[in-house]
């Protein structure tokens, strides 16, 4: 299991950051904020991780970063989202490779 892109993509670095800000207004002190991982298939194997300060810090600086953009938006009432047009989407590379070549394979001319 990468745990560390797991805690990229789904935001936990955002979440610790919440946590801890939270936790500090509240009591006065920074917490520790530790997560627990369980496999969900036996043996159910689980392990304890707590961020690494750099992964702390991205998190508190995207949380930041929300705060902000959810003021500006709450001010001026303008919210970003999906453009209300037409768009054209890019053919990832791999895509275009994997199809040249599954034509080449079967004598196909493209």
């Amino acid at each position: 299991m990468d745990v560390g892109r797991i805690i990229i993509s789904t935001g936990l670095d955002i979440q610790d950051s919440f946590y801890r800000r939270a936790v500090k207004a509240v009591e006065g002190a920074e917490p520790r904020f530790i997560f627990i991982f369980q496999e969900t298939e036996p043996p159910y194997c689980c392990s304890f991780v707590e961020l690494p300060d750099m992964v702390r810090t991205m998190g508190s600086q995207k949380a930041e970063n929300g705060i902000l953009l959810w003021r500006e938006c709450m001010n001026t009432g303008k919210w970003p989202s999906y453009p209300n047009k037409v768009v054209a989407v890019e053919t990832p590379r791999w895509a275009v490779s994997d199809w040249e070549y599954r034509n080449e394979r079967l004598g196909i001319e493209i």
